[in-house]
C-alpha cells in the first residue's frame, strides 16, 4: 500500500508531466511563451517542470494547478489527469454560411463546416473562444484589411456601436463587412468599403442609412485564420 508522501510525489509526478505536453503541443516548446501566457516569472515555470528528485524542484501544488487550468481555460483537474489524449484541447468556431444568412435574414451557421482551432492559441491571442464566429469573406470590398477568400474570426462580445470601426453586419439582408461611422453633417450613419484601390481623402459611403438600428452588428473582426500557428 502507497503511503501519502509517495501518492504525493506520483502525484507531482503526473501534473509536471501534464505540464510539460501542454508547454511542448500548444507553445512549441517554449518556457517563455508559456510564462507569459500566465504573466509569470519564467523561473518560476522552470521550477514546476523540474523532477521532485531535483533539490530545485518546486511542487504544483492544488492552488497552482487550479490557476493554470483556470487561465488556459482547461477543466478543472486537467493537470491531473492520467492521459490528456482523450481531451482534444480545440474549440469548434461556428462558421456562418453567407447564403443561407441572406436568404432567412438571419445568422445561419453551416454544421459541417465549424473550425476546429486550438483554445491555447486563442488564449494566447487573448480572445474568448465562447465569443468567436468565423466567416469567409465573399468580395474585395474591404481589402484593405482582408481579402476575397480570407477566413475571419469574427469576436461577438463587441457589438456596441462606435464611430469609425469596422463590424461585420446585417444591412438590408446583406451580411458584409463595413466600416460604419456617424456623418457629423447629415447625422446619418454611413457605411463604407475600405479598398485598398481607394484614396483615403475622399472616401463615399456605400450607403447611408437614418438610424444605427436599422443595422444588425454581430461584432467586429478579431484575426485572420492565416495568422494563427500552422495554419
Amino acid at each position: 500500500m502507497l503511503n501519502n508522501k509517495t501518492l504525493e510525489i506520483e502525484l507531482q509526478r503526473l501534473r509536471k508531466r501534464n505540464l510539460k505536453t501542454i508547454i511542448d503541443q500548444e507553445f512549441n516548446g517554449s518556457v517563455d511563451d508559456f510564462a507569459k501566457s500566465l504573466e509569470k516569472n519564467k523561473v518560476f515555470i522552470y521550477g514546476l517542470l523540474w523532477d521532485v528528485e531535483k533539490r530545485s524542484s518546486r511542487n504544483i501544488t492544488d492552488k497552482t494547478a487550479r490557476f493554470i487550468e483556470k487561465n488556459l481555460r482547461l477543466p478543472d483537474f486537467y493537470l491531473d489527469r492520467e492521459s490528456l489524449v482523450e481531451d482534444s484541447s480545440v474549440y469548434f468556431i461556428p462558421f456562418i454560411d453567407i447564403s443561407e444568412s441572406e436568404e432567412s435574414n438571419r445568422l445561419y451557421f453551416s454544421p459541417e463546416n465549424s473550425i476546429a482551432i486550438s483554445k491555447f492559441e486563442l488564449i494566447n491571442k487573448k480572445l474568448d473562444p465562447e465569443s468567436l464566429l468565423a466567416v469567409r469573406v465573399t468580395d474585395d470590398n474591404m481589402s484593405k484589411f482582408f481579402s476575397n477568400d480570407d477566413i475571419i474570426l469574427i469576436d461577438r462580445s463587441k457589438t456596441e456601436f462606435i464611430s469609425n470601426k469596422v463590424y461585420f453586419i446585417n444591412v438590408k439582408r446583406n451580411f458584409i463587412f463595413r466600416r460604419i461611422a456617424r456623418s457629423i453633417t447629415t447625422g446619418k450613419i454611413d457605411l463604407y468599403s475600405l479598398r485598398l484601390s481607394d484614396d483615403e481623402k475622399n472616401y463615399t459611403p456605400d450607403i447611408s442609412i437614418e438610424n444605427i438600428e436599422d443595422i444588425e452588428i454581430f461584432g467586429v473582426p478579431a484575426l485572420k485564420i492565416s495568422q494563427l500557428k500552422g495554419i
